[in-house]
């Protein structure tokens, strides 16, 4: 059964606001949307309305307002729930800084009340209607009061003429068309906010509790209006003198609290203003192509994590091009005579005819890329990955056509969605094993990583890699994972790093096993650098997997006290994410995007802490998830992320593999705010971001240290932006 609450809201000329958000909260009684397919499941998020308390104008429009509204009450008879409309007697319109006074004074009574009376969980505000100086006076009221839900409702569309002008209560007491009814959109901007301490608190010069008996307001009529006398500003005068005495306070405090709050990620966050932290958790993010500059900007500002990233998929065809020149010495000893004149002809074909022609000369075989590189380098008397690096090499001025042969269509983003694992996938087989098999490749791939982290501000990221797939040119896996450390560690201190071991599903048996003895052997190795430590395991790969196979190989992991990762809910359904979990207990799951069909599942995850590591954009590409910035994918489900937040799920954002998926963790972090309904306000972006550093498996020590760190590093950042 639904829970039952108190709308809260304000009045303005657009009456129709309250029969159309009860038409979401209240589908039963109100049948205004009764033609919406998904009316079920937006109504399953919200609570049932049973009283409706108003704060309006005492203007002959909102006069008017408050007349329609209850002739379409009247019309709904008892299916309508009792409606309570107050107006501060004298305040005709908002044109004078003692008439929203009186308003803001009226408002915060009227909340208290509520609040006092159903208590603040049973209690929603509803932003949308009215002023927005009257909006803003109830936004702040929630967060002094507490909520249950701030609601806001947006249109989708243009509204027809007999919904945008003027209209009549009897088009809202009867069902919209389906047409109609789908331009309408109730969206959620926070849930389950406290009362602020200042109320709770007994005020340090009036030595009073904040209440609804201290500050009363009488109770308005189901008919008609209320017109209560606001002479004294009493509230809203306590309310500022609280501020002002707490403000300092709690900014100087901020610096000493992160200290000793290790266990609770960015709490500090909390000793902000109450304004500040209203407008982080309003102000919302992915919602309007013209504003992703501007946000982007501020994404990239934030120090973030990045714990799921292949070195395998990093590079992009600037990079290639970048790695390709620096093992120009390898492969001048690898190259024969016949590679040299193969290398001529693709020179020729891509500057006469261009990428497409160069890639239908190169692709002869149905089993991809990799087995055309070992057919040209049996027929060239080389390795395939100097033919895979004399291949970039003609591009080294023109790695715009690089970026065609690789992606082609899906260079445009409306049809890089929902291609499926195989393909994406093979729109990385120039790097990874095709090109890491010398030194310098590796050296060059571990520094182009170090930037790409340094330009996106990462204090932390996680690396993934197999190394015994890089062998095939005489390096040892020991020597790869030597060579990984030596050149992460030259990041410190600006950037701290841990590699995380893969094994594949689809691979030989005996590769899983040769990493699982690489992960554990080789921490005993007295040249093991520890500054770059190998902290987990990562089952990837083919999802459809007996687990059972792969338990007893675990067992020397589970010894070392490794922490483990599985690609799981990706591609497969959610029984994947269960064997992950039960069989080989994974810490933490790779996309996880089937979790919710299993609630007892996610219960298990939420009581054991185990973090979900999203990838907003190879998660939009493989599978597909409806994006509101590309039209091409409005026909797709929504993506989980925001459903995975609000149940309190460990759930942060990373990047997979950036060159493939052409991003990087800030596109991801707005990606992410794009595939949701509404967008992610600022306040989501910085709870994923705690989730990151909370979820990380480095040691709590040098988790600690690096968390304090990025925690003052926001305060700043905040504190800048707001004063």
């Amino acid at each position: 059964m639904k829970n039952k609450a108190l709308l809260l809201g304000t009045l303005g000329g657009s009456w129709s606001i309250v029969p159309e958000v009860l038409g979401f909260t209240n589908p039963g009684q109100i049948k205004l949307f009764a033609q919406r397919e998904d009316l079920g499941e937006i109504s399953e998020g919200l609570p049932q309305i049973d009283e409706v308390w108003l704060a309006t104008t005492n203007g002959d429009i909102s006069k008017s307002a408050a007349e329609k509204l209850r002739a379409w009450q009247a019309l709904l008879g008892k299916a309508a729930p009792p409606i309570r409309i107050w107006a501060p007697e004298k305040v005709d319109d908002l044109t004078s800084q003692k008439q929203a006074d009186s308003m803001r004074e009226m408002i915060w009574r009227l909340a208290l009340r509520a609040c006092d009376e159903r208590g603040s969980e049973n209690v929603c505000f509803c932003l949308a209607g009215g002023r927005k100086t009257m909006s803003a006076d109830l936004q702040t009221a929630a967060t002094l009061f507490g909520s249950s839900m701030l609601l806001h409702l947006i249109e989708t569309g243009f509204l027809p003429e007999h919904l945008r002008n003027k209209p009549e209560p009897k088009t809202f007491a009867n069902e919209l068309s389906k047409e109609d009814a789908m331009l309408f959109k109730p969206v959620i901007l926070d849930r389950n906010l406290p009362k602020a301490e200042i109320i709770e608190l007994k005020g340090e010069n009036d030595g009073q509790s904040v209440n609804s008996t201290r500050f009363p307001i009488a109770m308005a009529p189901t008919d008609g209006m209320a017109f209560p006398v606001i002479v004294e500003n009493d509230l809203k005068r306590t309310i500022e003198e609280r501020r002002k005495r707490a403000r300092n306070l709690l900014y100087h405090y901020a610096g000493t609290l992160t200290q000793s709050t290790a266990g609770q990620p960015f709490q500090a966050l909390y000793v902000l203003p109450p304004a500040v932290i209203t407008k982080l958790k309003a102000d919302r993010i992915g919602v309007d192509p013209i504003a992703e500059k501007d946000e982007l900007i501020w994404l990239e500002k934030l120090p973030k994590t990045d714990l799921h990233c292949h070195l395998g998929g990093v590079a992009d065809a600037m990079d290639l091009i970048r790695i390709a020149k620096a093992m120009r010495e390898d492969l001048d000893k690898a190259a024969t005579p016949e590679l040299m004149q193969r290398q001529k002809e693709w020179r020729a074909i891509l500057l006469g005819q261009g990428p497409a022609a160069l890639k239908e000369q190169i692709h002869k075989s149905a089993d991809g890329y990799k087995a055309d590189l070992k057919r040209i380098a049996q027929e060239t008397r080389t390795k395939p990955w100097a033919v895979n690096t004399a291949l970039i090499s003609i591009f080294a001025d023109l790695p715009s056509l690089l970026e065609e042969f690789i992606f082609g269509k899906y260079l445009n983003s409306e049809n890089f969605v929902k291609i499926g694992i195989l393909k994406y996938e093979a729109l990385g087989d120039m790097q990874g094993s095709s090109l890491l098999q010398s030194e310098s490749a590796i050296r060059e791939m571990c520094r182009v990583l170090i930037e790409k982290c340094r330009k996106e501000n990462i204090s932390y990221i996680e690396v993934r890699c197999s190394p015994v797939n890089y062998t095939q040119n005489g390096l040892s896996e020991t020597q790869i994972v030597q060579i990984v450390q030596s050149e992460l560690a030259k990041a410190l201190p600006q950037l701290h790093s841990s590699l995380i071991i893969i094994g594949s599903r689809h691979r030989k048996f005996s590769d899983c096993c040769r990493h699982v003895e690489l992960a554990t052997d080789i921490l005993n190795e007295s040249w093991y650098d520890a500054r770059v430590p190998i902290v987990g395991f990562d089952l990837a790969g083919d999802e459809a997997f007996e687990p059972e196979k792969f338990a007893p190989i675990f067992r020397p992991l589970f010894e070392k006290c490794l922490h483990i990762t599985v690609h799981a809910g990706e591609t497969q359904s959610v029984e994947s994410i269960w064997k992950a979990v039960y069989t080989l207990n994974a810490e933490r799951i790779g996309h996880g995007l089937e979790l919710a069909n299993m609630p007892k599942l996610v219960d298990h995850f939420l009581d054991r802490g185990i973090g979900v590591e999203m990838c907003p954009s190879s998660n939009f590409q493989i599978v597909g998830f409806k994006d509101r910035f590309i039209e091409t994918s409005d026909r797709l489900k929504i993506y989980p992320l925001k459903k995975y937040l609000d149940m309190g799920l460990k759930v942060c954002v990373n990047t997979d593999n950036p060159g493939i998926s052409r991003t990087n963790s800030s596109l991801e972090l707005h990606r992410a705010a794009r595939l949701i309904a509404g967008g992610l306000s600022r306040w989501d972006i910085l709870q994923l971001i705690k989730n990151g550093f909370s979820a990380s498996f480095v040691s709590y020590e040098k988790g600690r240290e690096i968390l304090l760190k990025a925690e003052k590093e926001i305060l700043t950042i905040l504190g800048q932006e707001h004063g």
